[in-house]
């Protein structure tokens, strides 16, 4: 077990020592105490649970739910900030009604970036004017969006790979032009990380949109139609292309970002293996 999910337990298990409680959590889950269970308070009880059963989710998220059950529930509310700063590390979290989630990894990423984000806002010389508030804003939904293109673009780059792996992609002669002006590029300027093994990390959005479409008797089988792909891809370009230039995205573009992301991502992720 990695030290930082000690510790969360740990620092779990004090927030919950810090009172009664409704019911002995020993009794309450007694078949789940085998026979190395050696420890006498309630805090050991937490932990040894925790370590024992963390590596199976299912478990995990039940412990957690009947930990929480015999305790007041104004009790939880009350420590819901402490109790996920413990959980986060386990890719769960629970809400203001002590419904228990599974963090997903996009979301992680999001926080995460939202994280570094005001970090470097912090560091930004006093001496500088102030940035006015809504820009600020702006350039938070840019680094979200870029996070999420980029998440989508290459989550593509593998699928377009995986779903035509048994034969020769068909490329445009701009593509392939394109492929080789950047590999030449790479060899020119070698302090740069390459962008990738395959060709299709040469490739933009709309590139990757046309070889879908271009190549479409291998890609039939995984969509409703050649619209559904082709018609969210050619609308994300757009996007994609504002957010690499620093340009501004509406509120709308940015829900069709993320609704288009969950489309495509749960598409492909049907046949995806």
């Amino acid at each position: 077990m990695k030290k930082e999910k000690e510790d969360a337990i740990k620092k779990f298990a004090n927030i919950f020592s810090m009172t009664a409680g409704n019911r002995s959590i020993y009794k309450h889950l007694d078949f789940l105490f085998k026979d190395d269970y050696n420890g006498s308070t309630k805090r050991d009880q937490i932990i040894y649970l925790l370590k024992k059963y963390y590596p199976d989710n299912k478990k995990l998220m039940y412990i957690l739910r009947e930990i929480f059950a015999v305790h007041n529930v104004s009790f939880v509310k009350r420590n819901i900030d402490k109790i996920n700063e413990c959980l986060i590390n386990f890719n769960l979290y629970v809400d203001e009604n002590l419904k228990l989630n599974v963090i997903d990894s996009v979301i992680m990423c999001l926080n995460e970036a939202e994280f570094i984000v005001n970090s470097q806002l912090d560091n930004i010389p006093k001496n500088l004017p102030q940035m006015p508030e809504d820009i600020l804003e702006k350039g938070k939904n840019m680094a979200y969006a870029y996070l999420l293109l980029y998440i989508l673009e290459n989550y593509l780059r593998l699928f377009i790979s995986q779903a035509n792996k048994n034969k020769k992609l068909e490329y445009s002669a701009g593509q392939k032009k394109k492929i080789e002006n950047r590999k030449n590029q790479e060899e020119k300027n070698t302090y740069h990380a390459v962008r990738g093994t395959n060709d299709l990390f040469y490739l933009d959005l709309s590139d990757l949109c046309s070889i879908i479409v271009n190549n479409w008797n291998s890609f039939i089988k995984y969509f409703p139609n050649q619209n559904f792909i082709k018609t969210r891809l050619e609308e994300l370009v757009i996007t994609r292309n504002h957010v690499a230039h620093n340009s501004i995205i509406s509120d709308n573009d940015f829900r069709r970002l993320i609704t288009y992301f969950e489309d495509i991502l749960n598409q492909i992720a049907f046949y995806f293996h």
